[in-house]
């Protein structure tokens, strides 16, 4: 009879190891994907940032492309003779 509990205790304490290793991995593995999700936001943010920093540099060549329309109207050329 102690040899039949003590090969059942031996079982569970395999078990019980083998989910402890089993909870380790799955451990490693949920930091992996946490690191990796961080890093995609990051990369989404700046991005965005540069984004952000295009249209604004965009709005400004547009601006002072009517600027320079503008200025440039009240010249006249050869041209415009017709």
């Amino acid at each position: 009879l102690l040899s039949e509990i003590e090969k059942s205790v031996n079982e569970v304490s395999e078990v019980l190891t083998g989910i402890a290793n089993s909870s380790i991995q799955e451990e490693s593995g949920i930091e992996q994907i946490n690191q990796a999700v961080m890093e995609l936001n990051n990369i989404t943010q700046e991005n965005s940032n540069m984004a952000q920093d295009s249209a604004m540099s965009s709005k400004e060549v547009s601006d002072r492309t009517e600027n320079m329309v503008d200025e440039i109207s009240y010249f006249k050329f050869q041209n415009d003779k017709k």
